[in-house]
């Protein structure tokens, strides 16, 4: 025959047990119920605990360390969630890069402010067409779910914008000077909680600037996920500035080319015109030079013509002179014959005269 131990207690330090044995048994149901609402994804479950024995201290607290990692683990997962779904979202939009810059900003800005829960910001694009000058571009901006056109230039080290280009960080403000920004809605102005600025850079070299102001507090992960945000962003706009350059290289090529064939159908068309004119100038010149041929043939000939009439001339006055000696001959021949008959007559006279004196004589003699 056993003999089971026993020992005597007293009344009161018995119920003390028994309720002390209770209170662990509610301990227990408790535990079990909250790690059942851990188990279903309600990390923000209360654990109900009667610690008045000070036995179920350590579960307790050992149950809420574990739900607070958890709770960690779960914000952390759902921060990197956020973030990779973000990035995600973004290499979507990203690709639609054929756009060009201008309509990409203002997706890549309107986007991020929307998913950021911010109320406005500005994208500025380094413009470094000129290496003499080079600045910040405002390319978008977008307010309260309004987007926002002006003409706006930051040179590189002027105010935060300009720092940021230059120091390639992140500038992040709770404190926020009132002559800064203001955020602008249909019920006025107010100033905003925070600002963030962050540069958007690839191997060190900036692409661009984001300005952001929001009434929430950004987190840590947030700031994170915009600096990883920034260097895709960044790659993108190489990337369709490449194209634009090359865009723009092509079609000035391609103007070029059209120029030149322009040209070169203007200096067909005028070495044409040019064959042309020599050919009508060596036609003037063959017709010139003809034209002076027959000009020297027809002085020639005038020439021939007048030293034939000169000829002419002058052996037809010798012919007339010599006839005139001809007459003058003949004349002082007739005139000599005449003065010869004159002489002959005056002799027949004088004979006649003498005949008739002597005729008279011999009739006064008979």
């Amino acid at each position: 025959m056993k003999f089971i131990p026993y020992k005597l207690v007293h009344y009161n330090k018995l119920a003390q047990e028994v309720k002390k044995t209770k209170a662990l048994e509610d301990d227990i149901k408790n535990s079990t119920l909250f790690i059942k609402h851990i188990e279903e994804g309600n990390l923000d479950a209360k654990l109900e605990s009667n610690d008045d024995f000070g036995n179920s201290s350590l579960l307790s607290n050992s149950l809420l360390s574990m739900r607070d990692k958890m709770k960690r683990i779960a914000e952390e997962e759902r921060e990197r969630n956020w973030a990779t779904e973000g990035l995600a979202k973004f290499v979507e939009i990203l690709r639609t890069d054929d756009e060009g810059l201008s309509i990409l900003a203002n997706k890549i800005l309107t986007h991020l402010i929307k998913y950021i829960h911010a109320n406005q910001g500005y994208l500025f694009i380094v413009n470094d067409n000129d290496p003499a000058n080079i600045h910040l571009q405002l390319e978008a901006c977008y307010a309260y779910n309004r987007k926002k056109y002006f003409e706006k230039s930051i040179n590189i080290g002027e105010g935060l914008l300009g720092q940021c280009y230059i120091e390639k960080d992140i500038i992040y403000m709770t404190e926020i000077p009132e002559d800064y920004v203001k955020i602008t809605s249909g019920v006025g102005e107010a100033l905003p909680k925070n600002l963030v600025i962050f540069p958007l850079k690839i191997n060190e070299i900036v692409f661009g600037i984001i300005e952001m102001a929001s009434f929430n507090i950004l987190k840590p992960y947030q700031i994170e996920f915009l600096s990883k945000l920034g260097e895709s962003i960044a790659s993108t706009i190489s990337n369709v500035k490449v194209n634009e350059r090359t865009k723009k290289l092509l079609i000035e090529a391609q103007q070029m080319t059209t120029q030149l064939r322009a040209q070169e159908e203007e200096m067909r068309q005028n070495m044409e015109e040019l064959n042309a004119t020599q050919d009508e100038i060596l036609r003037k010149q063959k017709e010139v030079e003809g034209a002076r041929l027959e000009n020297d043939r027809l002085k020639e000939a005038e020439a021939e013509r007048a030293a034939k009439v000169a000829e002419m001339q002058k052996n037809s006055m010798l012919t007339a002179t010599i006839k005139l000696n001809e007459k003058v001959a003949e004349l002082q021949s007739t005139k000599a014959e005449m003065e010869k008959s004159k002489k002959e007559v005056e002799k027949l006279l004088a004979e006649s005269q003498n005949q008739t004196e002597e005729l008279r004589a011999q009739e006064e003699e008979l």
